[in-house]
């Protein structure tokens, strides 16, 4: 009996884990270009944390999509600019026709660039859709940042990792023979900054289906 408890309580676990909809990453977008991601499924939540970063660490694989679309707006500050609306409004923020575009003003950073950024919604909202955050860059240069989104109010946010800086200068200078080997600084890899159950939300071929359904014959037995 307890086996086949602690079998539903994996399976349910698994289910649980499966219909979270959360993302973390590094993003990289260039000059005059828009990133943007999007929730699974309608839903009526977004909290996330955006951070402009300079490293060269590489983008996260798969986090996100990046589009030419329109050049933002120029500005005299540096930073990025970020929009939370529908995904068709989104299609229609780098439409090269410029349609009218309607977003959700409280969840965005658009009325000047910012180095970062935080917003959620509380309360959810009235009406669920497909919402989408986009990230510009009205930079002149390619400009990387590190975000963390749950489109899930049951589930978290995932930790906001800030990767290493850009060492400008790696040589040692010291060159008293007396100096020891400076020790660098461990870093968390953002790839790895969900709970090991988020992790396997956002890497579906860790778990094969196979292995649930060899699962769910291994508690018909027990059953029988």
């Amino acid at each position: 009996m307890l086996l086949l408890i602690f079998s539903l309580m994996i399976i349910e676990r698994v289910s649980m884990v499966y219909s979270q909809d959360t993302s973390s990453g590094i993003g990289s977008i260039p000059e005059g270009q828009t990133w943007y991601i999007c929730s699974k499924g309608a839903t009526n939540f977004i909290d996330y944390s955006m951070r402009m970063v300079e490293t060269s660490q590489d983008p996260t694989p798969g986090f996100g999509t990046n589009v030419i679309g329109n050049h933002p707006k120029q500005f005299n500050t540096v930073g990025l600019l970020t929009m939370v609306a529908n995904y068709t409004n989104i299609r229609a923020l780098v439409d090269p026709s410029r349609p009218i575009v309607l977003f959700r003003e409280e969840l965005s950073c658009n009325v000047e660039p910012v180095k970062e950024c935080s917003k959620s919604t509380n309360p959810p909202l009235s009406i669920q859709d497909i919402l989408c955050l986009a990230i510009m860059n009205p930079n002149s240069n390619i400009t990387k940042f590190t975000a963390s989104i749950s489109f899930d109010q049951n589930a978290s946010k995932p930790i906001l990792t800030i990767p290493p800086p850009i060492d400008d200068n790696p040589s040692n200078t010291n060159n008293s023979p007396s100096s020891s080997p400076t020790k660098s600084t461990p870093y968390i890899d953002p790839t790895e900054t969900h709970s090991f159950f988020v992790n396997i939300a956002n890497r579906s071929k860790i778990i094969d289906p196979g292995y649930l359904l060899l699962l769910g014959s291994f508690i018909s037995i027990i059953l029988t």
